[in-house]
């Protein structure tokens, strides 16, 4: 899955908007945001918990913006682009 058809999937969606995030192509719900590409990586939003998860099982990795960890964003590479879909409809159900 790339992430055009993410936001093929998030088109029309009540609320959400696409713009630039962090100077990346990203998704908006209700003008917060849950998903973008950066450097051929999916970044999303989710619970502290589920990220530090997800970076643990060694899904994915933290996401920094500034030199600082952002504990509630995590990166997930190309090498799991099947997950990604999952990913951003569950970012999408936390930040909505």
């Amino acid at each position: 899955m790339t992430f055009d058809a993410i936001l093929d999937r998030f088109d029309g969606e009540p609320g959400v908007e696409r713009g630039t995030n962090w100077r990346s192509d990203g998704l908006r719900i209700n003008g917060k945001i849950f998903a973008m590409e950066v450097d051929g990586e999916l970044v999303v939003k989710l619970p502290a918990e589920r990220c530090a998860a997800l970076v643990a099982a060694g899904h994915g990795r933290p996401f920094e913006a500034g030199g600082r960890k952002m504990r509630e964003w995590v990166r997930v590479g190309a090498s799991r682009e099947d997950e990604w879909l999952g990913l951003a409809e569950e970012a999408f159900r936390f930040v909505g």
